[in-house]
């Protein structure tokens, strides 16, 4: 902790909060037009690239071998996985989300891809990661800056995309340049350029004039198309692969590092650390609190809806931590958090 300060552990934390606040809007008839469940949608996304960028920064490069690394890392995701996978699907079956005839499919899809809940997606994308971080730790360990940000160069033409075909055709598979050059891995080659090659120090008036205009180029296209009632895919323009979203993950990764609060001991980042620490716990268990539990709530499904949000998101934080912070006093905690 002395190498690296907190900020770190304070992405971590920021990352698992948005991801608690994405998920708390209670459904309703009027949820896909919602202005504010789109706003919240977009803040939010970053959550996912911020977790990356965390364990990029941290992971690269690979201090151990790479059978040593990979033991220790797939232990900490195969195992809670598997019990995640199979609670949920348990409690799908008690629900009466699932039926008894599509156990044998979804138990053998478990190695595959996200059963249960989609909220386990991210487990297996960082299971990928982590199989791909020996190669990118070996050429990383060769690479110096300027071959790093012709990488992130590359990457970033592929999260233009999207916009690109609106009014060309840009092919998205594999026959296109840069398809090797796409997805999830940029963020955490992101994560390690940032924390490797910190920015150097500018003024505070220029800092947040750079601020101010990135702003602008992230929030203008989504509300130009809401205001001029543009009819787009939401999920390929504006999601966790977007350039809006990766320059908000760049804001907050830069910010946390300038700011001198996580650079130094004190109790407030004792309890960061804390909290960091069963963030991936937290992560597992938020959407069993929330979608089985609070939402079946009379007194909060009462509440209005700017309401409901920040209620939902503050109890199921609470409600999570507590459980997750019983678990992990157990020894077999580590089958369940991966702690």
């Amino acid at each position: 902790m002395k190498e690296r300060g907190y900020s770190l552990d304070a992405i971590r934390v920021l990352a698992c909060v948005m991801v608690v606040v994405m998920h708390s809007p209670i459904p309703n008839e009027n949820m896909k037009t919602s202005l504010l469940l789109g706003g919240l949608s977009y803040l939010t996304a970053p959550c996912i690239g911020l977790f990356f960028m965390v364990s990029g920064a941290l992971l690269l490069p690979i201090k151990e071998t790479t059978m040593m690394f990979l033991r220790k890392r797939l232990k900490k995701i195969l195992y809670p996985v598997l019990f995640w996978s199979l609670f949920y699907i348990i409690c799908n079956l008690w629900v009466g989300k699932m039926n008894f005839d599509e156990l044998g499919r979804v138990l053998l899809n478990i190695p595959f891809s996200a059963q249960g809940n989609s909220v386990l997606w991210f487990m297996y994308t960082l299971t990928g990661l982590y199989l791909l971080a020996p190669i990118l730790s070996a050429w990383l360990e060769k690479a110096d800056k300027k071959i790093v940000e012709g990488y992130l160069v590359l990457w970033t033409i592929t999260l233009c995309y999207p916009f690109l075909n609106i009014v060309l055709q840009v092919p998205e598979g594999e026959e296109n340049t840069l398809f090797y050059f796409s997805g999830y891995a940029g963020y955490f080659v992101l994560g390690y350029y940032l924390n490797n090659y910190p920015q150097k120090i500018i003024s505070s008036r220029k800092y947040y004039l750079i601020c101010a205009l990135g702003l602008l180029i992230v929030f203008i296209p989504p509300i130009l198309c809401k205001l001029n009632y543009l009819s787009v895919n939401f999920y390929s323009l504006f999601w966790y692969l977007s350039i809006g979203v990766v320059m908000m993950c760049v804001g907050w990764f830069i910010l946390f590092q300038r700011v001198r609060l996580f650079q130094q001991k004190s109790t407030f980042n004792s309890i960061v650390v804390e909290l960091s620490k069963i963030s991936f716990g937290i992560y597992l268990i938020h959407i069993f609190i929330m979608r089985y539990i609070l939402w079946n709530w009379d007194i909060l499904q009462s509440l209005p809806y700017v309401l409901q949000i920040p209620f939902c998101t503050l109890l199921t934080l609470g409600l999570s931590y507590l459980v997750i912070k019983v678990i992990s006093k157990f020894s077999f905690s580590k089958y369940i958090i991966g702690c």
